[in-house]
């Protein structure tokens, strides 16, 4: 190499490393929680248009409310819930309500809402990967592709709809960034993992984006696919559940490997990026417990062990479910009992969320339900 390329080569990875630098201690400036977070920004959408729950005189039954909960998601400063062709609502503080549908064209079916919050983990990782993959200091070409990637992948919140299209929720408008296909009801889940990437499970199987989705590469195309955890090792990357085919565990080329001693029917996952331990909800069998290089085990529990499981959530050492039919289901720790939710409607309750120390219980007909995390005594609030 001449004394000319050398030097060009070593102005390109200065000039590179100093941006990615800087890119870094923004993402830690920006995206790091304060103590004291800014006040929120006016709204530019009404509270008028949400629904309030009615006023109930002293021993009168509940109103039966007929809204569906299609997804709920909870960040640190909001809870977003989303209804049949309502668009999404959110609330800070669990109850005054705000309809988030500017930008959002019918139809409005919000099937998976997830946050991208990139960290300095994330930008860590990408050139970690990438000097993994060539050997030797990133190359600066791959170094600036992988940091452009990096740019658009700024925080906010994602809405994957029935029709394919997902949508980014930008200065209080939706945008649409994408469109993946509508086949089998369009995006049945969005996943979002900072040291990785957004992964999308579709009617047209598994996709994955690098750059909080604005670009997707099919990684499966399982018409089956239900739901996604995402690990950082290439050979581990992807666990993959299955309405008819059980779990997977899925390279980063798309080579998957069939889990044994699991049911076929596997709808919601729940587990972290170490991906060394996850629970796996069933159509039918309950829920179970998947730890790398073992067995799959049921999770026993009389009621749970042939309930229909929709949706898991976990605080440190609580886990919530959402056990369709059969209610909500709570225990403060692996070695603890499980205990029901009290005073939710004869209905399926398919989606859970804790947020701001409460725990939130969407049901299939009824609306959204709450309770103090300390406390079993369920109340509708939405």
């Amino acid at each position: 190499m001449s004394k000319e390329n050398s030097g060009m080569k070593t102005v390109w990875l200065m000039l590179l490393g100093g941006l990615a630098f800087g890119l870094l201690i923004g993402i830690i400036i920006t995206y790091v929680p304060s103590d004291n977070p800014p006040e929120e920004p006016a709204a530019t959408t009404t509270k008028s248009d949400a629904p309030q729950p009615k006023a109930k005189k002293k021993d009168e039954q509940p109103v039966a409310f007929s809204q569906k909960i299609l997804a709920l998601l909870a960040t640190p400063d909001s809870l977003y819930v989303s209804r049949p062709g309502a668009g999404v609502f959110r609330t800070t503080d669990g109850q005054d309500w705000e309809v988030l549908r500017i930008g959002m064209e019918k139809p409005r079916e919000v099937l998976a809402l997830v946050e991208v919050k990139p960290t300095q983990e994330t930008l860590a990782a990408k050139l970690i990967e990438i000097s993994a993959a060539q050997g030797h200091t990133p190359d600066p070409e791959e170094l600036k592709e992988a940091l452009m990637k990096l740019a658009l992948q700024k925080p906010g919140v994602l809405a994957g709809m029935r029709d394919g299209r997902i949508l980014r929720f930008d200065n209080e408008s939706w945008k649409v960034i994408s469109n993946l296909p509508a086949d089998g009801g369009g995006v049945h889940a969005l996943r979002y993992e900072p040291a990785v990437g957004l992964a999308a499970c579709t009617g047209r199987g598994l996709f994955f984006s690098e750059d909080g989705g604005h670009n997707w590469s099919s990684v499966t195309t399982s018409s089956l696919t239900r739901d996604v955890l995402m690990g950082l090792g290439p050979s581990h990357r992807f666990i993959v559940a299955h309405i008819g085919d059980g779990i997977s565990t899925c390279t980063t080329q798309g080579v998957c490997k069939k889990i044994t001693g699991a049911p076929d029917r596997i709808r919601c996952l729940s587990g972290d990026k170490a991906l060394a331990k996850t629970y796996f909800g069933t159509d039918g069998d309950g829920l179970w417990l998947y730890k790398r290089g073992q067995k799959p085990e049921q999770v026993t529990s009389n009621a749970l062990e042939t309930a229909d499981i929709h949706d898991i959530a976990r605080r440190g050492a609580r886990l919530f479910v959402a056990a369709g039919p059969s209610g909500l289901w709570m225990r403060k720790s692996a070695e603890s009992g499980w205990y029901p939710g009290r005073n939710l409607p004869p209905d399926s309750i398919t989606s859970v969320a804790v947020f701001k120390g409460r725990v939130y219980a969407g049901s299939q007909r009824y609306g959204l339900f709450s309770a103090d995390l300390n406390d079993a005594d369920f109340k509708h609030v939405f």
